[in-house]
């Protein structure tokens, strides 16, 4: 046999093949022999027709399963020989055989990328140790002890402080006429009866929220609202109005007591609850670190190895992230309309997110080779069980669906190049 290959684009090869009509016999043979065994032929019984016979009536099943066969040992066979790795089988064109002259045809195939790796033993990042501060702990007490708070209403003596549950009735005008006649869509903030918000930032109805502080039920008071020329409701922008607003009621959050919440823990005393949650506390900053880290590396990566990526695994590839992102849209109550209003920005960042994810697989896989990082079958079969319990599915259907889609492979792959990254980030020095 004889291949020549000639590049089309980085990762695209067309490969001429040649082979003589000796190389060829026992494919064609075995091809004419299937035949012969197993072809139904009228008059006579399965697989005592004649082999005349079977090729005048099987002539074009024959000519084509005796391409596909040729097609598939040769073209595999050339690109054996020319030593490519093979990402996908494009086209095939110019099929020419006989046993008497042999076998010709031109084999297009999408490759791997080449690329030069870099010195990943080394990779510049600070490594940052995480210490949880006492300071910080106290203050994630303080967060769960508002978490579990109370909410108890306020006496006619008591004034609002910042924080507290407020209830209003107000109206608004601008000019002396009242807002919703002025402004379109002005919705709740023309006016409102019974009216519950939060006498705090941010502030839902600027100079209000936080202008009835220090008031007492029944009082009532008059703003004046200037509203920003960025604020939320566009109708809204650059309107100046007059507020006139009565405090009805208010209740005031109590923070739970700091017995309760050790109860809670199921701790014996607060030096034990603040233990325990420096230890929550710390694990999780370990977890940001290490994430933190792990970006870091894949920048490094990323940046460091520029190369072109084979078009057709880019296109599969970019096909299914833009399938995932949309049912994620979906998923979210977002709707198809609006992506498609924004048709080029989403199929840019497909695109991107693809090239950068496809890039990341290749240069983990090739230091995943560099540095003897493998996959143990335990291991493929652990992450099946993982994802089957995942799914809510048993094992069995998970290796089932596994099987069908050809997956195993891909769960091989994943869990490579996860582990190459989790040793580049523990290598970091």
């Amino acid at each position: 046999m004889k291949v020549e290959s000639k590049t089309i684009s980085p990762c695209r090869v067309k490969l001429s093949v040649k082979a003589e009509a000796a190389e060829i016999r026992d494919d064609y043979e075995n091809v004419v022999a299937r035949y012969m065994r197993e072809a139904p032929v009228r008059g006579f019984r399965t697989g005592k027709a004649p082999r005349a016979v079977i090729e005048r009536m099987y002539h074009q099943d024959l000519d084509r399963d005796i391409r596909q066969r040729l097609l598939g040992v040769f073209g595999k066979a050339a690109t054996d020989e020319t030593k490519l790795t093979v990402v996908n089988y494009l086209e095939s064109n110019n099929l020419i055989y006989s046993l008497e002259t042999g076998l010709s045809f031109d084999l297009t195939v999408d490759v791997a990328p080449e690329f030069k790796l870099p010195k990943y033993q080394s990779i510049p990042v600070k490594l940052i140790e995480p210490v949880v501060t006492d300071e910080q702990v106290e203050a994630q007490i303080k967060m769960l002890l508002r978490q579990f708070a109370t909410h108890e209403d306020a006496t006619e003596e008591m004034t609002v402080n910042q924080g507290d549950s407020v209830h209003i009735d107000f109206t608004a005008t601008v000019d002396g006429k009242p807002m919703a006649e002025v402004v379109e869509d002005a919705g709740f903030y023309s006016s409102g009866t019974g009216f519950w918000m939060q006498a705090d930032k941010p502030e839902l109805i600027p100079e209000v929220s936080l202008g009835v502080v220090g008031m007492k039920m029944g009082e009532e008071k008059t703003f004046t609202v200037k509203f920003a020329k960025d604020f939320r409701v566009e109708s809204l922008q650059g309107v100046k109005a007059e507020y006139q607003v009565k405090l009805t009621k208010f209740s005031r959050s109590v923070p739970m007591p700091e017995e309760k919440l050790i109860e809670m823990a199921k701790v014996d005393s607060g030096e034990k609850l603040r233990e325990l949650i420096r230890e929550s506390m710390q694990r999780e900053a370990q977890s940001e670190e290490q994430n933190r880290r792990t970006s870091e590396v894949v920048a490094f990566l990323l940046k460091k190895c520029s190369f072109e990526l084979p078009e057709s695994e880019l296109t599969e590839e970019t096909d299914l992230t833009i399938r995932t992102l949309a049912n994620e849209h979906v998923r979210r109550g977002g709707k198809i309309e609006e992506l498609t209003e924004n048709r080029d920005k989403f199929l840019e960042q497909a695109t991107d997110s693809t090239k950068s994810r496809l890039r990341l697989r290749y240069i983990l896989a090739a230091i995943a080779v560099d540095a003897g990082v493998e996959v143990s079958d335990e291991e493929v079969a652990a992450e099946i069980k993982r994802q089957a319990l995942q799914a809510q599915k048993s094992v069995p259907e998970m290796e089932k669906i596994v099987y069908e889609r050809n997956l195993r492979e891909r769960i091989r792959i994943d869990i490579r190049n996860n582990k190459t990254l989790e040793f580049l980030v523990n290598s970091l020095k």
